[in-house]
């Protein structure tokens, strides 16, 4: 892998909160040697705008592609507020975009002669590039008299139907609304979280809604479709979510503790006590980005918690695991009461309504926020894998400060990617060849992680599972379980940033002006939005041997 910090300022130096390229997740759409090389990324941020780039990459000879130059294509700015969360839809055709404004906008790339149509009728304005609004989604004032509190609120992510009919968004109000993108009408609504909901997932079987807030829960709905009775010749075909019924509702636990006063930490399976499973209010993020895998096999929840061991050395907590008002949350150190974990629920466990987590993933330095799955499937290299499923998945997790890459056949990491930036992520996404990882920080920079494949093995046509229901009972394979300690740092780190004192930009290092952009003063130099190419400032970089 090689990693890269790419200083150009995305969005006028204001945070990056969401990141996503633009790729078909169809059946072999991406296998065309001409199909979108990288696929063109999209960035939105805190000026309220949602950008678009094309990333020129060049081949190092060791498998992997550097970025070399940026193109920057395009400015969308019909947003009044900050943009939260961008996602394209499965075929790559429309793009969501929500924020602190409330509104979900839908775009889409228009031809010419559409362009000249929608200027004479005085329809949205098409913005550069030929993205245009097609649909804004906000509720009607139908909708909003069946909702507790009604009105539009900050919308912190959102997810997409595998379907691409509907989508549902997670808001600032705790709720969580299901829009119908053809008529734009909120067909379903729930508020059962007590504080924001700040993540959000669509099962790609079609069955759940699963999201994540600050109260400390994932809500886990089960989508109930209208009966044919209750189809009406005034409904649409497209209508047919009656309501998001409640499931489950996860916050606690019994779980092992993680034994502090060993030699080498481990998990200690011989004591365990209920406690919270997830992060309180004091998480430094606006969001907890959950997934479920592309095959709906496995849910990955972040910003998870494990309780160190009632003998180590900790601040003092309450009997029913609740941290002290002196504790801190992020903290992982021996004198925490905490360690930084994610959890892995298995699809058998959300149907059969189990609380306990299938999978723990320990010893995070810090809080995990976001997790994304790669959109390849791999054949299988081990006839024992820890998750016994019929191929390879891989998935990358975001946490505070690290990005950690892991595969579904062992339970240690491939490769721990540290010190991108100096303020917390906020999101990454995978290229549509699978070979790029893109992440974005609130310091209003990115980066990418260049991937040789080769590693994860052969590629693998994704299965189909429009007409077959995925296996539900996954075998683990968990010898010697009470033996799980904190991996040994075998795997591949890579830390390209330095500890050391801001500098000035170097002069020599221009780029063109085609973006914001810092000039040798410091000062950012006007922002253009015609297309040109931006020479990248290469700070430094860590290939692995």
């Amino acid at each position: 892998m090689e990693a890269t910090n790419l200083q150009i300022y995305w969005h006028e130096s204001q945070p990056v909160y969401s990141i996503t390229f633009r790729g078909s997740q169809a059946d072999d759409d991406n296998d065309d040697e001409n199909f979108n090389e990288k696929g063109e990324l999209f960035t939105a941020g805190g000026d309220n705008k949602v950008r678009l780039w094309r990333l020129n990459c060049e081949e190092t000879g060791k498998g992997t592609c550097k970025v070399d130059t940026i193109d920057f294509l395009s400015g969308l700015s019909l947003h009044e507020q900050a943009v939260n969360v961008i996602r394209f839809d499965h075929r790559g055709n429309i793009l969501a975009s929500a924020g602190d404004d409330g509104q979900v906008l839908l775009w889409k790339l228009t031809d010419e002669e559409t362009r000249k149509k929608q200027q004479r009728m005085g329809d949205e304005p098409v913005e550069g590039d030929g993205w245009a609004v097609w649909k804004r989604l906000r509720g009607t004032a139908n909708d909003l008299d069946n909702m507790p509190g009604g009105g539009a609120s900050e919308i912190y992510d959102l997810s997409w139907s595998p379907d691409d009919k509907y989508l549902v968004t997670a808001s600032m109000d705790n709720s969580l609304k299901v829009f119908n993108v053809d008529t734009g009408n909120c067909v379903a609504f729930a508020k059962d979280h007590n504080h924001y909901v700040q993540g959000v997932t669509w099962d790609p079987l079609n069955q759940y809604i699963i999201s994540q807030s600050v109260d400390r829960s994932i809500n886990i709905y089960e989508i109930e479709l209208r009966d044919s009775k209750d189809i009406t010749s005034s409904t649409t075909s497209t209508e047919l979510i009656k309501r998001l019924k409640l499931k489950n509702r996860i916050f606690k636990s019994e779980l092992p503790f993680i034994d502090e006063d060993a030699s080498s930490r481990k998990i200690d399976y011989s004591v365990q006590k209920s406690s919270y499973l997830y992060h309180n209010e004091t998480l430094p993020s606006f969001f907890r980005r959950l997934v479920m895998s592309p095959c709906g096999s496995l849910l990955v929840v972040p910003t998870g918690l494990i309780k160190n061991h009632p003998t180590s050395t900790s601040i003092g907590t309450k009997d029913d695991g609740e941290e002290s008002s002196q504790s801190n949350s992020i903290n992982t150190s021996a004198s925490s009461d905490f360690n930084n974990a994610v959890f892995i629920y298995t699809r058998a466990a959300i149907k059969q309504n189990l609380g306990k987590p299938s999978i723990c993933l320990p010893f995070f330095k810090k809080p995990a926020v976001a997790v994304a799955f790669s959109p390849i499937f791999y054949e299988r290299t081990s006839n024992k894998p820890y998750v016994d499923l019929p191929y390879k998945l891989v998935f990358a997790i975001a946490t505070i400060n690290q990005v950690i890459f892991y595969d579904t056949e062992n339970i240690e990491p491939i490769s721990i990617v540290s010190n991108l930036h100096y303020t917390p992520l906020t999101d990454l996404t995978w290229s549509p060849r699978g070979d790029m990882v893109m992440v974005s920080s609130t310091d209003g920079f990115c980066s990418a992680i260049s991937i040789n494949t080769a590693v994860f093995g052969r590629r693998t046509k994704k299965p189909s599972f429009t007409n077959t229901i995925v296996k539900e009972e996954i075998s683990l394979n968990r010898e010697d379980a009470s033996e799980v300690k904190q991996p040994k740092r075998s795997h591949d780190i890579i830390n390209i940033l330095p500890v050391r004192k801001k500098s000035k930009v170097d002069t020599n290092k221009s780029t063109t002006d085609s973006a914001s952009t810092p000039d040798a003063t410091g000062n950012d130099k006007e922002n253009k939005d015609d297309a040109k190419t931006l020479e990248i400032i290469k700070n430094t970089e860590t290939e692995n041997s």
